[in-house]
């Protein structure tokens, strides 16, 4: 997805199925030089029960903690990818990016 320049990405997401089926979120944004980092893991969560989330990841393209991506630099652009259970159907509501005069929600949807 493209969208206006930040260096923050939330990721918030609805999960309908089964309760205690896990899934997992992944996000990659574009590098200024065009490039895509490696994807950052968000961890394995679920519609209730027990969830993990990553511990905090830092990486010289950026730092998860909990469910915040913070880059080092403005990116433009940003992947995700979700592995889910059959049957559920889970709604990317928002990844919320923050820069300089944005603030911006999108949303997308994965179903198996």
């Amino acid at each position: 997805m493209t969208v206006p320049p930040f260096n923050e990405l939330i990721p918030s997401w609805n999960v309908l199925g089964a309760v205690g089926s896990p899934f997992t979120l992944e996000v990659r944004v574009r590098r200024p030089s065009g490039q895509w980092t490696p994807y950052f893991n968000f961890g394995v969560w679920r519609a209730a029960g027990k969830r993990l989330s990553a511990p905090v990841v830092k990486m010289g393209d950026g730092t998860v903690n909990t469910d915040t991506l913070t880059l080092p630099y403005r990116s433009t652009a940003f992947q995700y990818r979700v592995a889910v259970e059959a049957g559920q159907q889970v709604t990317l509501l928002s990844p919320q990016i923050r820069g300089p005069n944005c603030w911006r929600n999108t949303a997308a949807q994965r179903t198996t």
